[in-house]
């Protein structure tokens, strides 16, 4: 969008969230400045939400209509912080109002799963969004939704296995050249046109100064990354990088969500197997990685989750706050663990509500109520209200 913010009666200032569109003019290039948008914090992402759904509800000419609008804004910023893995999403503008949209054309409801909630924003961003508009992308791509997404999540892998969050503009347009030649073998298609559709019509890509690219969010390097290992049925190489390297967690997990049953509990089951003869520390971290992966997937077997579940066991209470953190990764499996502790010391209570605090949801709220209630005191330690 681009707006006229009115200074005087004779001077205005243009503001536009799409510099490719006035790149080239000499007026522009002379006294444009290029400013780069800091991620929302949680004030800003609450005031984004209040002034998207008040921008809607000024359109609707109902009373009713209106009053249910902001009602839904309302009840929408209420819910995000209780879900973790959409809340990080709303940290820029583009993806936070993509999640106002989802959240309002399906009457207050977003995706129950991290997937599908991935799954549906690409799909928005890829093409729904433009088509909606009636937008002509002939200039940009001649390649299908599918097609697109393909090219992407090769794209994304190939950054990911270089260990690249940031990439030079000419080595992604080359990467992309290669993709295209095994979807089309027998034409010529503009990969830099392909790529200026990721930036410019998408956001899925956003530009770094004149010669680098990245993807907009990290969560969306990884669940196209991830899309590419399942479809090239790489899950092997998944289980042999995650074992060395931490940064490949999400992007693990993302995979479990996408693999289907049978090959995502194949994955689990080696990760384990293999985790046995690595230190205690990479053990640890493994444990609680396969224990992630049972929140994205459908459906698991009845003994791989008891297996899971009972190695997840030994690390509640966490012992530290960064055990904690990756318990919470876990999600509703590990509340019930926490519910079933006899009784916490005071640090034990303490790394076990960072744990519930990050999860955020209802039952973590209960759960937390009854973390305080199993504390023990000591001498020197007065158990207070909690404040979660």
């Amino acid at each position: 969008t681009t707006e006229i913010y009115t200074l005087s009666l004779h001077d205005a200032l243009p503001i536009s969230s799409r510099p490719h569109a006035v790149r080239g003019s000499e007026l522009v290039d002379q006294f444009a400045t290029t400013a780069l948008l800091k991620p929302m914090d949680h004030d800003r992402i609450q005031l984004f939400v209040h002034n998207w759904h008040k921008a809607v509800a000024d359109e609707a000419e109902d009373s009713t209509l209106k009053d249910d609008i902001h009602n839904t804004g309302r009840e929408l910023f209420a819910t995000l912080p209780a879900r973790g893995e959409i809340y990080s999403l709303c940290s820029t503008p583009l993806l936070c109002s993509i999640v106002c949209a989802l959240n309002r054309e399906n009457g207050g409801r977003l995706p129950e799963t991290r997937i599908g909630l991935y799954e549906t924003c690409c799909e928005i961003l890829l093409r729904a969004r433009d088509d909606t508009r009636k937008v002509c992308l002939e200039d940009y791509s001649e390649l299908t939704v599918d097609e697109l997404s393909a090219v992407l999540s090769e794209l994304a892998l190939w950054m990911m296995k270089n260990g690249f969050r940031t990439v030079e503009t000419s080595r992604a347009v080359t990467q992309i050249e290669r993709s295209l030649t095994l979807l089309h073998p027998t034409e010529q298609l503009n990969a830099r046109g392909i790529l200026t559709f990721y930036i410019e019509r998408s956001g899925l890509l956003v530009e770094l100064g004149a010669s680098d690219i990245e993807f907009v969010h990290t969560t969306f390097q990884e669940y196209f990354a991830a899309r590419a290992i399942c479809a090239q049925d790489h899950l092997e190489f998944v289980i042999r990088t995650v074992e060395r390297d931490p940064s490949w967690h999400e992007t693990c997990v993302v995979t479990a969500g996408l693999a289907g049953q049978k090959r995502a509990s194949q994955m689990l089951d080696q990760i384990l197997e293999r985790s046995a003869s690595l230190t205690a520390s990479d053990q640890t971290r493994l444990i609680l990685l396969s224990a992630a992966c049972l929140e994205t997937m459908v459906q698991c077997s009845p003994e791989l989750r008891t297996t899971i579940t009972e190695k997840l066991r030994e690390f509640i209470p966490p012992s530290t706050f960064e055990i904690a953190q990756e318990i919470a990764k876990a999600g509703p499996l590990c509340l019930g663990l926490f519910l079933k502790v006899p009784s916490y010391s005071p640090k034990q209570a303490a790394m076990s509500l960072r744990t519930i605090g990050i999860i955020g949801t209802t039952p973590a709220l209960h759960a937390a109520s009854v973390i305080v209630g199993k504390v023990e005191p000591t001498p020197d330690v007065k158990i207070g209200r909690a404040h979660v």
